[in-house]
């Protein structure tokens, strides 16, 4: 059984859009009326689609916010989401409060902001706290071939500060012509931190991550490299955010179960990533395959 508590202090209540726009094919750039809080970068939201053919949430982390606003980013990827994408300014959404465990302020000078994909959204939320806090930070971001936030990103950070993968070479002259500032590179975002950092750099960091699970595991593989004596001293320290496919969004179902070992006792677990995370110590995810 899952170790993944009820989270019984989650409210449904409705509220309305602001905004909804297409950013690329397939991703959309939701703002609605939010005055429940400030947030924490990794936090998530529950939509609800309030039809009874459509009775699972849809869980959306939050990229951005301010008062009585918050900024949700997600991609269409079934029906639910097809729904969503029609949404009009001024409709009423059901939505819930803010759920799960976000990434913790850096105790470090640098912070990587490391994203893929629909990852990418709760790492500019941090990358963007984290410059607030005065951070040196350095963003590395991966796409196909649609990036979405860049403009964004260079404006927290600074545009020299950022850096883009992309998978599809074609599109690359055309997107150094859009960002001359930001630097691209074709393959992935290790591929970026491989000729970025050097080998030999011994200076603490703070990597907070999130993004498609083959890209987490690989993260998590190039930090141990820098942690030759498997003793916990790497000189970074890295959070990720699991990606999970969730049912209730609370830690009801224990639909979204992901593994975790105990760093003391190695003993490995499995918990909810809606109620115990999203957000976890890099070093404790198990993933297998």
């Amino acid at each position: 059984m899952a170790d993944a508590p009820y989270r019984a202090d989650v409210r449904r209540f409705s509220t309305r859009v602001l905004s909804n726009t297409q950013l690329t094919s397939n991703i959309y750039d939701l703002r609605i009326e939010y005055a429940e809080g400030a947030f924490l970068p990794g936090q998530f939201v529950n939509l609800y689609l309030n039809r009874a053919d459509r009775l699972l949430p849809r869980p959306i982390s939050v990229a951005d916010g301010g008062e009585g606003w918050i900024r949700l980013i997600y991609a269409v990827v079934g029906k639910g989401t097809e729904i969503f994408s029609r949404l009009n300014p001024g409709d009423a959404l059901d939505v819930s409060t803010l759920i799960g465990n976000g990434f913790k302020p850096s105790p470090h000078g640098t912070v990587y902001a490391v994203g893929g994909g629909v990852g990418v959204p709760p790492v500019f939320a941090a990358a963007k706290k984290e410059a607030a806090r005065g951070k040196r930070v350095v963003a590395v971001v991966g796409f196909r071939a649609e990036p979405i936030l860049l403009d964004d990103f260079a404006g927290a950070i600074g545009a020299e500060n950022v850096y883009c993968a992309i998978e599809d070479a074609s599109v690359i002259p055309a997107l150094e012509a859009r960002y001359p500032e930001i630097r691209f590179a074709l393959g992935n975002v290790v591929t970026i931190l491989s000729q970025i950092i050097p080998a030999e750099a011994d200076e603490k960091a703070f990597m907070a991550a999130c993004g498609p699970t083959p890209m987490l595991k690989a993260l998590q593989e190039y930090v141990k490299a820098f942690d030759p004596e498997n003793d916990g001293r790497s000189r970074f320290e890295l959070q990720l955010s699991l990606e999970e496919r969730m049912g209730c969004g609370f830690g009801c179902c224990a639909g979204c179960v992901t593994q975790i070992r105990d760093p003391q006792t190695g003993t490995v677990r499995r918990v909810g990533v809606c109620s115990l995370g999203p957000v976890f110590a890099g070093e404790t995810v198990v993933f297998y395959g």
